[in-house]
């Protein structure tokens, strides 16, 4: 007899298996841990290297752009040559400075400038608004106060502490022309906000020589320390430091926590094993209750089952014939029964597949009727480049709807598919109908689910033919940081006659239904028989992305038409050469 598995020997041999499956989990928590760490130092690296990249960019243009005005500014050179109060003095020196407005708004808006003629008299500041008017007073009374520190060729950068802050001064002069651009280091460096990932993360400044240019104490109480091969080192085992240097000199140590700290293996060690406790109490109650409850009542059935089936052979053999009766009309309706759970199972089976079908093939064969019409039109007035045009145009149409909803495409796909859609529709109804689509080709080989701006357009055009002169439809498209590769944000719009108020009431809580029903928030959503474009592609939204996919209608006014936006993740496909996006068919 051939031997069968026991469920009460499967639970128990379940809650063994737990024991490896613990350690396994543990395993890959601490080595997941691990390279998060190491990422995420590659990854701070990197925004580092960056930041003080972009850093230097600016401090080097505001060093140029202030030894080009000392060099070659005609207002600046009027200033030299004049040793006399002359009456536009005052307007050169205002000049001088209005060409640094534009540098702040393109470097830093932290920036101030400050230009000064002794043998004139004269000085005038354009100050940044980052900065109180005392903070601005003090520095400029210090630079008044030094101008023997200015040097005489090129542009010198120093660090000074003037009020409690510590300012970085781009110092110049040129024949009696005194030219300074400073900025608070506090907002030369805000970045760094961004930068530090952990709460107890911050970061220092040091000069040439290795030494604090601010927060000396701080300095000293972490324990900085450089190495022989240029890194440095801290005293806190659960911080990570690195250095990096910039153009003006200046070293920025970052001292950031570990993202995966021991502490946090010990709690997510605690966590796999409360959740293997978990299981193995679940196990033995089931195994218990299995006994109790399903176990002995089925070994009683069984036992009922077997005396019944002898003693209706008994019956049979020595019985009366309306006994027999009795059993054999019981044994047709056990037939019965199981003929008719049979059935019951294959009619869901049927209908599931007819329901699959209906989502994946929503072609309305009238379109086909026309479409053939118009080609016996074009064949009667002897249009046949436009005939080959239009049956090529609709062959790739009815390829395309015909794909698998579950697949994936290139939004490039998608938008030329929409073009080939709305050229048929042009010729259909002898409209016109424009496509504008953004120009950023880095998307165009995002992965988009197929038919979705395909049907969205097909929306467009059936509630605005015969309304609208001239039908545009807009896509535009963006990338939203966030998550592993971020999110792509469509817009779609048309120029069509609108909803009003109580429609985009009805529509924002359609898609609301459609996303509680098919996450499973709210099993009791009951689905409109409206709008059944929208609720499949927001269908398939969900189902490939769940709840990272979102579809919203947008406010705008009803003479602008229909805008929707849709979110979803992020997903490429392995580019092997760049093209051009088509021109668009009119």
């Amino acid at each position: 007899m051939k031997h069968k598995a026991s469920l009460i020997t499967l639970l128990k041999v379940a809650s063994l298996l737990l024991i490896p499956l613990a350690l396994i989990a543990l395993l890959a928590t601490m080595y997941t841990m691990r390279q998060s760490r190491d990422d995420s130092y590659e990854r701070q690296n990197s925004i580092m290297q960056y930041q003080i990249k972009h850093l230097d960019n600016g401090f080097n243009q505001v060093n140029y752009y202030m030894a080009s005005a000392l060099a070659t500014d005609e207002n600046v050179r009027k200033l030299q040559t004049t040793n006399r109060r002359n009456i536009l003095a005052p307007y050169w020196v205002n000049e001088s400075l209005n060409q640094f407005t534009s540098l702040q708004n393109l470097v830093n808006a932290g920036y101030s400038f400050y230009i000064s003629v002794p043998k004139l008299g004269l000085s005038s500041c354009n100050r940044t608004t980052q900065e109180s008017y005392d903070e601005n007073c003090a520095v400029e009374n210090f630079l008044s106060e030094n101008l023997n520190s200015f040097p005489s060729v090129g542009i010198f950068t120093i660090f000074r502490q003037i009020g409690g802050k510590t300012y970085c001064l781009s110092l110049g002069q040129s024949r009696g022309v005194y030219l300074a651009g400073w900025i608070r280091l506090d907002n030369l460096f805000s970045f760094m906000d961004s930068v530090i990932q952990s709460e107890d993360g911050f970061y220092l400044l040091v000069d040439r020589d290795f030494q604090p240019i601010e927060q000396q104490s701080l300095f000293r109480e972490t324990g900085v320390t450089l190495k022989d091969d240029g890194t440095v080192s801290v005293g806190r085992k659960d911080a990570v430091a690195t250095l990096h240097w910039s153009a003006m000199g200046i070293g920025i140590i970052t001292i950031d926590g570990r993202v995966a700290t021991l502490g946090d293996a010990g709690m997510y060690l605690i966590t796999v094993l409360l959740l293997c406790a978990l299981t193995a109490g679940c196990s033995l109650y089931f195994i218990l209750y299995f006994r109790r409850n399903i176990q002995r009542p089925l070994q009683a059935l069984q036992q009922n089952v077997s005396q019944y089936i002898n003693e209706r052979k008994f019956t049979r053999r020595y019985g009366f014939a309306e006994l027999d009766d009795v059993a054999n009309a019981f044994s047709e309706l056990e037939t019965q029964v199981n003929g008719l759970k049979i059935d019951i199972y294959e009619e869901k089976l049927r209908r599931t597949r007819t329901e699959l079908e209906f989502l994946q093939n929503q072609i309305k064969p009238h379109f086909f009727v026309n479409c053939f019409n118009i080609i016996i039109g074009m064949a009667e007035w002897e249009k046949f480049d436009q005939i080959q045009d239009f049956c090529m145009l609709l062959s790739s149409y009815v390829r395309y709807t015909l794909c698998d909803g579950f697949e994936t495409v290139t939004l490039k796909e998608e938008l030329q598919q929409t073009t080939d859609f709305l050229a048929i529709q042009d010729i259909r109804f002898d409209s016109q109908t424009t496509l504008r689509d953004f120009e950023d080709e880095e998307l165009l080989d995002c992965q988009v689910p197929p038919l979705m701006l395909l049907t969205l357009a097909e929306n467009s055009v059936k509630h605005n033919k015969f309304k609208v002169e001239s039908l545009q439809l807009t896509v535009t498209v963006q990338h939203i940081p966030g998550g592993l590769n971020g999110l792509l944000r469509i817009d779609y719009q048309d120029n069509g006659v609108g909803i009003g108020i109580e429609e985009s009431r009805k529509m924002t809580q359609m898609l609301e239904n459609v996303r509680a029903g098919v996450l499973g928030k709210d099993e009791t959503v009951s689905f409109s028989n409206q709008q059944i474009g929208l609720q499949n592609v927001y269908r398939r939204l969900l189902l490939l992305y769940g709840e990272r996919a979102k579809m919203e209608l947008m406010p705008v006014d009803r003479t602008e038409g229909f805008k929707i936006r849709i979110t979803m993740p992020l997903t490429r496909k392995k580019r092997r050469k760049t093209h051009s996006f088509p021109p668009r068919n009119q």
